[in-house]
């Protein structure tokens, strides 16, 4: 993993150390298979749901505390401020209760917090590390987690949930038109407008902008904290397997590494142009990025990805090629 830089790629919740796996990944794009399946997904679950759905989610809400619950109290003594953690998620769930669904997301980030905090705890590279849960380190700055390990070194890890919600409507669809346009050269994005096409394609470019967003955040938020403890950042994206795909971080973390844009990254020179325009800067100071995926149904991550690492058979391209 990202804290002993080897490679981990789990799945169903299961936390481990393998072999480096960064060759022979499937990159999607310009698959109709993948919009096919994301429209699968998409129609599943958006269908109009009747009055059951309140108490599917409370059914959901209790598993996730059936399953967690137990788990950080037993951690107390390796993770501190897991009861804070755990307040967290309650104070999340009493928000949903109160306001309807509209709080939702609340409660969905609270559980993906919850859901890195055990693969943290369960990770066997860090079987004999500290770590703490939202630690005040900088006045007003806080991570989700630090993690201290034997020999005196801080991880700093941010989880940020990434979970576009872009309406599948006839505007968004002239807006998937004209981007798609502008695509990287020698690159398609390809959907169909009666099949989920415009939120497929506006979920993909609003977490990618996402992706940019939450990494200059987290940049500066470790700036302020090395100054006072060394230490390395490492960024979790948390995603329910719809509204982004691995590969499409895999594009983005390709580019904070290389400090150019893969030739097969459809959105590499509109996201260039865009910095370039807007005078943004990275410092790429992060050591990695990691990935969990979970269904907004499921308790558990279907997968868990980290460090994320992109296929390496194309050849990148030139930040300054036209």
């Amino acid at each position: 993993m990202l804290w002993r830089f080897h490679s981990t790629k789990t799945h169903n919740g299961t936390a481990g150390l393998t072999k480096p796996w960064n060759t022979g990944v499937a990159h999607w794009h310009d698959a109709a298979a993948l919009a096919g399946h994301r429209a699968v997904r998409a129609k599943c679950r958006l269908q109009p749901r009747n009055a059951s759905m309140k108490a599917e989610i409370e059914v959901h809400i209790r598993a996730v505390e059936v399953f967690y619950r137990p788990l950080i109290l037993q951690a107390a003594k390796r993770m501190s401020g897991g009861g804070r953690l755990l307040a967290h998620f309650d104070q999340a769930v009493c928000a949903y209760r109160q306001h309807g669904r509209r709080q939702v997301s609340g409660v969905i980030e609270r559980v993906n917090e919850l859901a890195v905090a055990n693969q943290l705890l369960t990770d066997p590279a860090l079987v004999s590390a500290v770590i703490a849960y939202e630690p005040v380190i900088v006045p007003g700055a806080k991570f989700d987690f630090v993690i201290d390990e034997a020999d005196g070194q801080s991880i700093f890890v941010e989880v940020k949930t990434v979970s576009p919600q872009t309406t599948d409507d006839e505007a968004n669809w002239r807006k998937a038109t004209y981007r798609g346009r502008r695509v990287s050269r020698g690159t398609h994005y390809v959907v169909d407008k009666d099949a989920m096409g415009a939120a497929i394609f506006g979920n993909s470019f609003a977490a990618r902008s996402s992706f940019l967003k939450y990494t200059l955040e987290t940049e500066a938020k470790l700036a302020s904290h090395v100054t006072v403890q060394p230490g390395r950042g490492v960024l979790v994206f948390c995603g329910d397997g719809f509204g982004w795909h691995i590969s499409e971080l895999e594009d983005f973390t390709d580019f904070y590494r290389l400090g150019r844009h893969r030739i097969d990254d459809p959105f590499g020179e509109m996201e260039q142009h865009a910095m370039a325009k807007g005078g943004v800067a990275l410092s790429r100071s992060l050591a990695g990025f990691a990935a969990l995926v979970r269904p907004q149904d499921t308790v558990v991550p279907t997968e868990w990805v980290c460090p994320v690492v992109a296929p390496r058979f194309p050849v990148a391209r030139s930040a300054t090629s036209r």
